[in-house]
């Protein structure tokens, strides 16, 4: 088997395996280019985001007071953080906490020390309003606890409420049930970016996995497909045919 030959057969094998992954990632490569990052987000439905600006701070209880209230309620409770910010219509203390093996957020009044209970659906709803830059009735909303792996939202710390629009049935709002954040907003772009995703990075459960075994066979493939075109097309051309050509007649000549 000469070189032309044995580089054919590494092409073509390895074009029957990346074929049509080559195709997805062009596909996927091609979407991710055309619409804006921002768009797919949602960015450009939300507010723009307010610095926090404490006014009056020697009324505020102090740190120490404040944990110490959530932890007689929480005892198990893990302090991984604490900050102040101003949510829901209030300066507070926002709390990064563990409790076993979950991690979740709270809020404490920093004025009165005491622990801000759960947003109820109709809070939701008004702070919500106030973050959105567009105006529709609400259609829906839901208390989301658990998620499926294939979600459009995971990666995030539950509970949260989940809201849709009768007059934008394609956007939804994803608000933290404890701390009244917007956390996610999901469009028609995003599906489609989210599916897409999954067929690029070849993480059909989680879609997060960027460095699973099968992106990386298909990688690979896909180099190899690559260099071995390369190196066929040079081994194909016609100044190497000539050449070998001119080769073969000199030692001909030789003889």
């Amino acid at each position: 088997m000469n070189s032309v030959t044995l580089v054919r057969r590494i092409h073509r094998t390895s074009a029957l395996v990346i074929g049509v992954q080559m195709l997805l990632w062009t596909i996927s490569g091609f979407y991710f280019a055309l619409i804006p990052i921002e768009e797919i987000r949602g960015e450009h439905l939300a507010m723009p985001e307010v610095g926090f600006e404490a006014a009056a701070i020697d009324n505020f209880q102090s740190p120490g007071v404040a944990i110490n209230g959530f932890m007689s309620a929480e005892p198990t409770a893990e302090i991984v953080g604490v900050s102040l910010r101003h949510l829901r219509g209030r300066d507070v203390y926002y709390l990064q906490t563990k409790l076993g093996d979950r991690l979740s957020n709270r809020l404490i009044d920093a004025r009165t020390g005491k622990p801000l209970e759960m947003l109820q659906p109709q809070e939701a709803e008004l702070i919500a309003s106030q973050l959105i830059q567009f105006t529709a009735p609400l259609s829906s909303i839901e208390l989301v606890e658990v998620v499926e792996a294939d979600s459009e939202f995971k990666g995030r710390l539950l509970p949260v409420y989940r809201l849709t629009y009768a007059n934008s049935p394609d956007v939804r709002l994803y608000l933290d049930a404890w701390t009244s954040e917007l956390v996610a907003r999901r469009t028609i772009f995003w599906g489609a970016f989210d599916f897409l995703w999954m067929l690029h990075i070849m993480d059909y459960d989680e879609r997060s996995d960027f460095n699973n075994n099968l992106l990386r066979i298909f990688a690979f493939s896909g180099l190899l497909f690559v260099i071995s075109g390369f190196v066929l097309w040079v081994l194909s051309s016609q100044w190497l045919r000539k050449r070998r050509t001119r080769k073969m007649l000199a030692e001909i000549e030789q003889q």
